[in-house]
């Protein structure tokens, strides 16, 4: 998994206050927590853009002066009018706990459904996995090529791989559904026999 490095400055004072004199500066006010100790830092909104604007997911190192610390984003905040990044959660992470994170799923291959006319139906982009931090994948990659029209491909369909999916395997990943100029087509042929 891809290691992206974000430097901060520790916060000696948090609330609400403060926080707002901080994102007047154009700073994100953020906490990381299980670890040792819960710590409450500051870094640039522009730190965060590789971070948030992005669909991979990354292990972050931050970097807070005195102490270095490998961390997962588990929850942002958003300013409701102007998207602007409020506040972010980080969870210290280390190689002999297990992560919970939610892992971006690459469809491998064009469905032959959706080259016969069908529509490519992308259920889930995500999917939330338990492993070891060094198992973790950049990609769930799923291949796709032999879904025809009709057919469906559920969360349990995935081979098994290093991580472990914790997520209800009766649910839909992807499907080729009939489209409508298929449909058509397909009522033109059978009106003209």
């Amino acid at each position: 998994m891809d290691i992206l490095e974000i430097k901060g400055t520790l916060r000696p004072s948090v609330g609400g206050r403060t926080a707002k004199d901080l994102r007047k500066k154009g700073h994100v006010p953020c906490v990381v927590y299980g670890g040792q100790e819960t710590l409450h830092f500051e870094a640039h909104e522009f730190d965060f853009k590789k971070l948030v604007f992005t669909d991979k997911v990354y292990i972050v190192k931050l970097d807070l002066g005195s102490t270095t610390i490998k961390a997962i984003m588990k929850e942002i905040q958003f300013a409701p009018l102007t998207d602007k990044v409020r506040h972010i959660d980080f969870q210290e992470v280390n190689e002999t706990k297990q992560v919970l994170i939610d892992i971006p799923v690459k469809f491998v291959g064009s469905p032959v459904g959706a080259q016969a006319g069908g529509n490519f139906v992308k259920r889930r982009r995500t999917l939330k996995v338990k492993a070891l931090l060094n198992d973790l994948p950049n990609t769930i990659d799923v291949e796709v090529s032999h879904l025809d029209i009709g057919n469906m491909m559920r969360i349990g369909d995935i081979p098994p791989t290093t991580v472990k999916i914790v997520e209800d395997m009766a649910l839909p990943l992807c499907a080729v559904t009939m489209s409508r100029a298929a449909m058509k087509n397909a009522q033109a042929a059978a009106n003209s026999k």
